[in-house]
């Protein structure tokens, strides 16, 4: 593909996008032609949709002095992925909610199968992206007095990277961190991944559990299936 060819289909995406409304509201058609220039002159076919938005968040956090996080333009760097190579993700599936005790659990159908390092990665991921106070990580998933605990550390803030807990490098079908996201409404929280499966599980308390939460939700299960994209 020439540059002049990937530049018009980065336009596309980002006037899409639409900064501030700006487009719509009546200003002229090269509004967004200088982002749209850098964004597609240091992207490439072969990055992922993480690079791209990292991108798309350095160049138009500077444009317009703005203070996002990559996640803000994750669909639109998944378009400009598409829209270069032809390939896109399937969407996620919500399998519905159930109450778990005194809890509300969300599944999503993610259509991907990892293994358990992965699967440790991608935990890693969340937790930092997510600004999540980790209280507790389990090798199965909350239910009662029925799951195992193989690691506690009761502080505000992670204090090691998941990667050096020896204590979950075992097999197991499946890994759940519970804590606080201040992400998330400082709601308390507890996510269930496993690699025997593509389902993921969000457990929150009923007591704390609304529609916008719900939203956020939706928005951390984008999160995860666009990171496992990229480990």
């Amino acid at each position: 593909m020439d540059e002049m060819s990937k530049y018009q289909l980065v336009k596309k995406a980002i006037d899409k996008l639409d900064v501030y409304g700006l487009l719509e509201g009546g200003a002229p058609d090269d509004e967004f032609d200088s982002e749209s220039k850098e964004i597609s002159d240091r992207i490439s076919e072969s990055d992922s949709i993480i690079q791209i938005a990292e991108v798309i968040t350095d160049v138009f956090n500077k444009a317009f002095d703005l203070h996002d996080k990559p996640s803000v333009y994750y669909s639109t760097a998944e378009e400009i992925r598409h829209l270069l190579t032809g390939e896109s993700l399937d969407d996620i599936n919500s399998i519905g909610t159930r109450e778990n005790g005194s809890w509300i659990a969300i599944g999503y159908d993610i259509r991907y199968r990892y293994g358990y390092e992965i699967m440790l990665l991608l935990l890693d991921k969340f937790i930092t992206e997510y600004d999540i106070k980790v209280e507790i990580i389990t090798k199965s998933p909350i239910a009662g007095a029925n799951h195992i605990a193989v690691w506690r550390k009761w502080l505000f803030n992670k204090p090691k990277p998941l990667s050096e807990i020896e204590a979950l490098k075992e097999e197991c079908g499946e890994v759940s961190v519970g804590g606080n996201s201040k992400r998330l409404s400082d709601i308390q929280l507890y996510v269930t991944l496993t690699n025997q499966s593509s389902i993921i599980v969000f457990q929150v308390p009923k007591d704390q559990y609304s529609e916008e939460i719900k939203d956020k939700i939706d928005a951390a299960a984008y999160f995860i299936q666009i990171a496992l994209v990229s480990v």
